[in-house]
């Protein structure tokens, strides 16, 4: 999250300076891009487990966005910590059979 963090910084700073885009931040970019994919191809959007992390996701990357990138990381690592500890259940309780459900 932190690469996301930067590229957030440093596009917010060539927007205001008028510098381009992405410029000498195009390594950072695609890191970026690579990694947000990669989370993406594990998430479900069929799942109500993983719409909120989806959402949470995209605001995090939402550079229009007036919330501080603190609060949407935030709010990302709490809705991911509730969709894995509602996948924990969902697991414990496929487990221990169709009686426990």
């Amino acid at each position: 999250m932190s690469n996301s963090y930067h590229v957030d910084t440093f596009f917010r700073a060539a927007m205001r300076d008028g510098s381009p885009w992405p410029g000498k931040h195009l390594e950072e970019v695609k890191l970026e891009d690579l990694l947000y994919n990669k989370i993406r191809l594990c998430l479900n959007p069929n799942d109500p487990l993983d719409v909120q992390v989806l959402s949470d996701l995209e605001h995090l990357r939402d550079s229009e966005s007036q919330d501080l990138w603190i609060n949407r990381r935030d709010q990302l690592v709490e809705s991911a910590r509730k969709a894995f500890d509602g996948k924990w259940k969902r697991i414990g309780n496929s487990a221990r059979g169709p009686e426990a459900a």
